[in-house]
């Protein structure tokens, strides 16, 4: 097994979420790879995770890991570090910071309900933990703006 091949296996949930992210942002893919300066196809295939013989240079990565700023995908790339990003200093006072925090635990709350069915034949399946993942991370960044708005930032 080559060393890139090796890579999209070991780390299949970080191509899953960078994916993800490069098709949910505002125009997808092509709107990356022309802020990139780059073509579409071969930034489609570099994050692919079935496309086991392209990788992302360092260089395509970071690009696109400024230009996503995602939290499921930084806290995934840490993922077994013991560490976790949470965004600082963007309180969206827009919002009552308060009911987000409840609506989002009780999202969660909800969520553990189908995730013990889900566990009880002892397999979380890629796309299950996913979707925890991205839940997890929303639970992180309401608690981080509650802590922000009670210490007063």
């Amino acid at each position: 097994m080559s060393a890139d091949v090796a890579l999209k296996v070991r780390r299949r949930l970080l191509f899953r979420a960078l994916q993800s992210a490069a098709k949910s942002a505002d125009g997808g893919i092509s709107a990356l790879a022309v802020a990139m300066g780059r073509n579409e196809r071969v930034i489609a295939d570099a994050i692919n995770p079935d496309c086991l013989e392209k990788t992302p240079s360092l260089d395509v990565f970071l690009q696109l890991f400024e230009l996503l700023a995602d939290d499921v995908v930084a806290n995934i790339l840490l993922d077994g570090t013991g560490f976790y990003a949470t965004r600082k200093g963007t309180v969206n006072l827009s919002v009552n910071v308060f009911e987000h925090y409840l609506l989002t635990t009780q999202r969660t709350a909800d969520a553990s309900k189908s995730g013990a069915e889900a566990l009880a034949d002892g397999v979380i399946s890629e796309n299950e933990r996913m979707q925890w993942l991205d839940l997890l991370h929303a639970q992180q960044n309401a608690i981080a703006d509650l802590i922000a708005v009670v210490r007063g930032a």
